[in-house]
């Protein structure tokens, strides 16, 4: 029993490390992205300038399209956060739920949310930001799902 355990807290432990890890990276790559569309030079600003021109039809000006970015990149990153604070307190809860019997409902379910989340994440798994989706939303959820079977079981 010990064993399964320690194999519950494993699953936990990567939880919390690969999403910390897509968390910092997430926000590191929206601020740096933030940054260069903020700071364009004069060049790029002119071919941005020349395409929102072609499209003046739609009614949307250069800097209405450059806020729309920013905009959208902003909502993007309060999703990334939150969802892996979420996989980070759950983790947390991993931990400590490992040691309590009887909870292995709280495994599976998490189990399955997290293995769903992991499967859409799936594309970009040839980044860093993809396998650390791959780890905490693929391998550590199949790990509760396999272990709270097995200690039901038990």
């Amino acid at each position: 029993m010990e064993k399964k355990n320690n194999l519950l807290k494993i699953a936990s432990y990567i939880l919390i490390a690969f999403a910390a890890i897509a968390l910092v990276v997430s926000v590191v790559n929206i601020f740096r992205t933030l940054g260069q569309v903020n700071n364009m030079d004069a060049a790029t600003q002119a071919a941005l300038d020349q395409a929102v021109a072609a499209n003046a039809g739609s009614g949307v000006s250069a800097d209405m399209a450059v806020g729309l970015v920013s905009g959208i990149a902003y909502v993007t990153l309060a999703i990334t956060v939150a969802f892996n604070v979420l996989i980070i307190i759950i983790g947390i809860l991993g931990i400590k739920k490992s040691e309590v019997m009887g909870s292995n409902n709280f495994f599976m379910i998490w189990g399955i949310v997290f293995l769903i989340f992991g499967v859409f994440g799936l594309a970009g798994t040839l980044s860093l930001i993809g396998f650390c989706n791959l780890m905490a939303g693929i391998a550590a959820p199949l790990l509760y799902i396999i272990f709270s079977k097995q200690t039901k079981a038990a």
